[in-house]
């Protein structure tokens, strides 16, 4: 016996909603990310690199999150459309 599930158009904007959840979740890890690299300048350590690689790696976390966040914004308003086939 199938199960048939209908997904309507609510359950779309549900999903790009949390897609949008997501990107700010991964905005907000990268710029704590960043911001660690930059307080470890204040230490007298001899490994910067490791400062300058959390900077840079939060700035690249950061970028993926704002892109991930501008994705869910246009799928929540309907520029992304998911076409099912049956």
């Amino acid at each position: 016996m199938p199960i048939i599930v209908r997904v309507g158009p609510a359950a779309f904007q549900i999903f790009w909603a949390l897609i949008v959840l997501l990107g700010v979740f991964v905005v907000q890890y990268g710029s704590l990310y960043t911001l660690s690299g930059l307080t470890d300048f204040g230490k007298m350590t001899l490994a910067n690199s490791a400062a300058i690689s959390r900077i840079s790696g939060g700035i690249v976390i950061f970028i993926l999150g704002l892109v991930v966040v501008a994705l869910g914004y246009l799928g929540v308003r309907g520029k992304i459309v998911i076409t099912t086939s049956n």
